[in-house]
């Protein structure tokens, strides 16, 4: 898999790899054994055990406990997974099947889910391979929040707006020699946030698995359903992780669901029937797009 390699550049400008007769001779071994290296290159990482929610067409919430080895993306940097491609078409296919198996590329801001989703579909073009298995991706939507959104969203008190609406956050900049700061307010829209996300997304192949992690809700979830049915992931393969709160309050569950319900496209989970007070209180807390609430016909 080290092979030393001798890059050389066609008349497009990109570095092309060409092939050695190590990696020949590797293709002869036996596909078990070709199989371990793989393993042991791409997928030797511990696995991780984490539970799983899914949504299904009939609005029924099922759970499920899975085990993967998470990959990092990070920005500026080519995964490991795309260095074959350019020295042998049979190695790309087998780390493509086997680590479509094991691996869950773990993506933590808009950038590098787009320096990933064209590295993806140049590596599926040139190789001219067709599976239809997917690769897994997670994404926290939270991820690359500033700490101050992150809390805003984490509150539970009752607001006159929409939760998750525009709101000041302040921010220092310093300048000059003694240092002196100058403070600012600037203007944070979770709309704005989750669209970042879910218009680079829209650009994976349509068979790539995501894995949504909410570690908070945006409880406007009839702008999430809208944002979600605009960018075409509700028609994707989506499951879902809710890390355990620190604390837990009685609406959890109910946004939870509402949540995955918007994310998906559907108005009623069928999972709770709410009584006046609940509803009042729930818009109270900013929650729109609910069980009908605030419904509006594009969203």
């Amino acid at each position: 898999m080290d092979a030393v390699q001798k890059q050389q550049t066609n008349s497009l400008g990109s570095n092309v790899t060409c092939p050695r007769p190590a990696h020949f001779l590797f293709e002869k071994l036996p596909a078990e054994l070709r199989n371990k290296v793989y393993d042991e290159y791409y997928a030797s990482d511990e696995k991780q055990e984490k539970e799983f929610y899914y949504l299904d067409q009939k609005g029924n919430i099922t759970t499920a406990t899975e085990r993967y080895v998470y990959k990092n993306v990070v920005a500026g940097t080519q995964h490991q997974i795309f260095d074959p491609i350019r020295a042998s078409k049979t190695m790309a296919s087998e780390i493509l099947a086997r680590t479509i198996q094991q691996v869950v590329f773990d993506i933590r801001t808009p950038e590098a889910l787009k320096q990933f989703s064209e590295s993806l579909r140049t590596y599926i073009e040139l190789s001219g391979l067709k599976t239809d298995k997917s690769h897994q991706i997670a994404i926290d939507l939270t991820s690359n929040m500033t700490t101050s959104h992150r809390s805003h969203l984490d509150n539970w008190n009752e607001i006159e707006d929409e939760h998750g609406n525009d709101f000041e956050e302040e921010e220092t900049y310093h300048h000059g020699r003694d240092r002196q700061g100058t403070l600012t307010r600037l203007k944070v829209s979770t709309h704005d946030h989750i669209k970042q996300w879910l218009v680079e997304l829209s650009t994976l192949p349509n068979n790539t698995e995501i894995c949504l992690t909410f570690p908070f809700f945006w409880r406007d979830f009839r702008s999430l359903r809208g944002l979600s049915a605009r960018y075409g992931l509700s028609n994707r393969t989506v499951k879902f992780c809710f890390p355990p709160p620190s604390s837990r309050h009685p609406e959890y569950d109910y946004c939870r669901a509402q949540t995955m319900a918007a994310i998906k496209g559907f108005h009623d989970t069928k999972q709770t029937v709410l009584t006046k007070e609940e509803r009042e209180h729930l818009v109270a807390i900013g929650c729109r797009g609910f069980d009908g609430f605030g419904r509006r016909p594009n969203a």
